[in-house]
Order: C-alpha cells, then sequence, then structure tokens
C-alpha cells in the first residue's frame, strides 16, 4: 500500500507567482523569506530591470529617468512588504539565535536605503 500523496506538503517551485503570495503572507519560514525573498528576488529583479533599462535608453532615452524612478518605487514597495514579514516571522523564530536579528536588521536597512535613493530620484527629477 503506497502512503498517501495528501500527507505531503505541497512543494511550491520558487519565484512562481504562487510563491510570491506564500512569501508575502507570511507562510514561508524565516530562512526562505529571507534569504530568498531579499537576495533570491534581487537574482530575478536586477537582470530584468538591466535589459529593461537597456532597452529604453537605447529606443527611448527621454523616459529613462521615469523609468527607474518607477522601477526603484517598485522595488522599494516590495521590500516594504518583505519586511513587514521578515520581522514578524524574525521575531517568531526562536531557532536561528542572533542571526534573525542580522537578517531582520538588514532588511530594514536596505528597506530604507531604497526609499532613501527613491526621493533623490525623484528629488533629481524635477530639478
Amino acid at each position: 500500500m503506497q502512503p498517501s500523496d495528501a500527507a505531503k506538503p505541497a512543494i511550491i517551485p520558487y519565484f512562481m507567482p504562487k510563491w510570491f503570495a506564500e512569501l508575502l503572507m507570511g507562510r514561508l519560514s524565516f530562512g526562505d523569506t529571507f534569504w530568498a525573498g531579499v537576495f533570491g528576488s534581487m537574482l530575478l529583479i536586477i537582470p530584468a530591470g538591466f535589459i529593461l533599462a537597456m532597452g529604453v535608453s537605447i529606443a527611448a532615452p527621454e523616459l529613462f529617468n521615469g523609468l527607474m524612478i518607477g522601477m526603484m518605487v517598485f522595488y522599494a514597495l516590495y521590500m516594504t512588504l518583505l519586511l513587514r514579514v521578515v520581522l514578524i516571522k524574525g521575531w517568531q523564530c526562536k531557532t536561528s539565535g542572533g542571526w534573525r536579528w542580522v537578517g531582520m536588521g538588514y532588511t530594514l536597512l536596505q528597506t530604507g536605503g531604497l526609499y532613501m535613493m527613491v526621493t533623490r530620484l525623484i528629488s533629481a527629477g524635477a530639478g
């Protein structure tokens, strides 16, 4: 007799829409939330943003500043949502010792840095 597949937890492939939904709802472990949510997402966002920025700078250079501001705002909003989940999961996680504080602090600093960059880009574009 085969064991039931219903007893096994469903494995969600990383960086798919359902995975991002699970990530931002706080249903993943602290490790997945921090490492894959912060650094893994950079593996998608940075190359895609670079390709998009290069294409726009070649095809329509006058739209480049607006595109950069839009991409930074999008990433800052994503990091804000992720920061909330990292702080909640880090506070609940008792097994990772001091590393949870490092993860929470890093995510807080990165989110703050993104907002600082967004405000500088907007003020430079308006001037």
